[in-house]
């Protein structure tokens, strides 16, 4: 093998090691990004749970009792839409035996 060739396959194979250090560089610096991002995220994530928790971080029975009180509102809310029904039928009957009179 000639000098020539040498340096031609040290040159390409040190193209080959810059490409594959800087493609190596750009991913740190993406991943880097990202877990700023998912740290923000984290972040933001834990100021919403203690503001619904308060400061003593029981997120899991605050969330319950939300949950509670959701079923409750439903619950509630059915029943107000049955009475509503009810309270139409009976205006309608009124206004029925009125009409008649």
């Amino acid at each position: 093998m000639s000098s020539n060739d040498y340096r031609e396959k040290n040159q390409v194979a040190l193209k080959h090691l810059k490409n594959s250090v800087s493609s190596t560089v750009e991913m740190v610096n993406q991943l880097r990004d990202q877990l700023e991002h998912t740290r923000e995220c984290l972040k933001e994530m834990e100021e919403a749970i203690e503001s619904v928790t308060g400061k003593d971080g029981r997120p899991v029975e605050t969330f319950r009792k939300l949950r509670t009180l959701e079923i409750d509102n439903r619950d509630l809310a059915d029943r107000l839409g049955q009475g509503k029904l009810v309270l139409d039928r009976l205006l309608s009957k009124i206004r029925f035996i009125e009409g008649k009179n």
